[in-house]
């Protein structure tokens, strides 16, 4: 059983969205920074499996970064996302805005996906 819930969410556009494999878990504050510091509790906070190659460097890097600006901003959490494989129950990445929509509505888009899990449309159902 995870802390986490993996469906009910305790504010809007928190809830963890579910596609046909995926499961995409808003990143809160909380689950940042487990992943920066200490992956067994991030795995079991999510009840899940986190595999050595996630996060990637480049994620691993902006961590401490998302981390900061949830501190001040913890409802920018909808706009990044862990991708979890539903069926083997593991993280195999995760999405994000980067910081949300500017004014206009644009958004930077970023995306990463553990090797063995690429090539198989993740990151596009994501």
């Amino acid at each position: 059983m995870s802390v986490f819930s993996l469906g009910k969410a305790k504010e809007p556009g928190m809830a963890t969205i579910r596609t046909r494999r995926l499961l995409l878990v808003p990143l809160q504050l909380e689950l940042v920074q487990a992943a920066i510091g200490n992956r067994s509790k991030l795995a079991k906070l999510l009840g899940v499996g986190v595999p050595d190659e996630w996060p990637n460097a480049d994620f691993g890097e902006v961590l401490p970064l998302i981390a900061a600006t949830l501190t001040r901003k913890p409802a920018l959490a909808e706009w990044d996302r862990l991708i979890i494989h539903a069926a083997d129950n593991n993280v195999i990445g995760d999405i994000g805005l980067k910081g949300g929509p500017d004014k206009s509505g644009t958004a930077d888009l970023g995306y990463g996906i553990v090797p063995a899990y690429r090539r198989q449309g993740y990151a596009f159902e994501a």
